[in-house]
């Protein structure tokens, strides 16, 4: 009986088709190393899925087509609403260490 074998070129056509796929969460994957990270990349990820990138079924960005916004929004313009919308925190009164004091 024959043996079927796979040639190299089989195998180096299937990685090609299926490296998109697996792609995404392995980055996802190195990037994660604890659930806040994980919770943060989420965030960071819809933010630009909804009001950056520009769909080709709607030719709009979601939250656009949601009437939330009129224009596509950049990353610069979305870091200036979260600092609008969280101020900065008062820094506390500097604390010299014992070596400072000391001199």
């Amino acid at each position: 009986m024959a043996r079927f074998e796979r040639s190299e070129a089989s195998q180096s056509q299937k990685f090609a088709l299926s490296e998109p796929v697996f792609r995404p969460n392995a980055s996802f994957r190195t990037v994660c190393k604890k659930f806040e990270n994980h919770a943060h990349l989420v965030a960071i990820y819809a933010v630009w899925y909804n009001w950056i990138r520009i769909h080709t079924t709607l030719r709009v960005t979601p939250a656009m087509a949601a009437g939330l916004s009129d224009t596509v929004m950049d990353w610069a313009q979305i870091v200036e609403a979260m600092d609008a919308d969280t101020p900065a925190k008062k820094r506390g009164p500097y604390k010299k260490t014992v070596a400072q004091i000391s001199n």
